[in-house]
């Protein structure tokens, strides 16, 4: 079975330096529970899976970077993570990953045509990505499997709601 995996797990270096910005304990749980998730697809052999890394902040001048870079990291004794990069910067950043998602995507699904066991898993969900992901997965014909975590301290915390406009 081939997968296309896009969610928030990277390298534990990473993860270090990134809660640390962050200082959310939701995004530990998420990366935690992804992590698990990909330990346990390693253990099976039939199971080639081709992960991305989404991280995601504030725009610049609030957020820590105004270009993230490309890289890749490996993550278990199995899977390398890609880290999509992007510019931090309002509606660049949106247009660059829904083309990114797409682009993948659709790359992906050409490498992998003879293929007739594979599918999109994403336990993250980040709508200009996610548009992308799934436009993609319905021209190429692809099962795509969503999680939804309940992280609801995360999203609807004190800070977030004196944020929002009603």
């Amino acid at each position: 079975m081939k997968i296309l995996y896009y969610g928030s797990a990277c390298d534990e270096e990473w993860f270090v330096e990134a809660s640390k910005i962050k200082k959310m304990p939701s995004y530990v749980a998420q990366y935690k529970f992804e992590m698990a998730l990909l330990n346990g697809f390693s253990e099976i052999d039939d199971i080639d899976m081709e992960t991305h890394y989404l991280y995601q902040e504030n725009y610049y001048p609030t957020g820590h970077f105004l270009k993230f870079k490309s890289k890749i990291k490996k993550i278990n004794q199995r899977y390398k993570v890609k880290y999509i990069s992007y510019i931090n910067l309002p509606l660049l950043k949106e247009i660059d990953f829904f083309l990114k998602g797409l682009l993948i995507t659709l790359k992906w699904a050409v490498k992998n045509r003879k293929n007739k066991e594979k599918i999109i898993f994403t336990p993250f969900n980040y709508t200009p990505l996610s548009l992308g992901v799934w436009l993609a997965a319905k021209l190429a014909r692809i099962k795509r499997a969503n999680v939804f975590t309940d992280l609801s301290s995360d999203i609807i915390n004190k800070e977030r709601q004196a944020n929002m406009i009603f």
